[in-house]
């Protein structure tokens, strides 16, 4: 925030914030509104909802180092399955309206150990930064 505020520029900013980042975003647009005169939203974190079961689910899996670990053995071990075997099941589950480039994609590089690490380390952070950034 200081780093733009500092600038000494006369072209109007685009925010632009995926997932968490976008809340950061809104808050800059907020403090910043001669300089920053739009913002983009992808897929904005807003808000934890602790009553949606899922929420809490990938909250309680994603805050338990024992249980991102277990959960990213058990989505590595997918992998092991036949490629139609493996796209049947991400058609089913998450997959449902992806197309068929993003259903191969996801069969190729999701079921891989250290991608559901990072996937759950990126949720940890952004459920973390979310508990500090609070209301502000």
């Amino acid at each position: 925030m200081e780093f733009i505020k500092g600038q000494n520029i006369e072209v109007p900013l685009v925010l632009v914030g995926h997932s968490i980042g976008s809340y950061i975003s809104l808050e800059m647009l907020r403090r910043l509104p001669k300089k920053a005169v739009y913002c983009i939203g992808l897929y904005p974190f807003l808000a934890l909802n602790l009553q949606s079961k899922k929420q809490s689910t990938i909250v309680r899996i994603a805050m338990s180092r024992v249980l991102s670990t277990v959960l990213s053995f058990l989505v590595a071990s997918f992998g092991l399955l036949p490629r139609q075997v493996l796209r049947l099941i991400f058609k089913l589950s998450v997959g449902k309206s992806w197309s068929n480039t993003a259903l191969e994609a996801g069969c190729s590089h999701l079921p891989q150990y250290h991608t559901m690490r990072n996937v759950l380390f990126m949720a940890r952070t952004e459920f973390s930064k979310k508990h500090q950034i609070g209301n502000l």
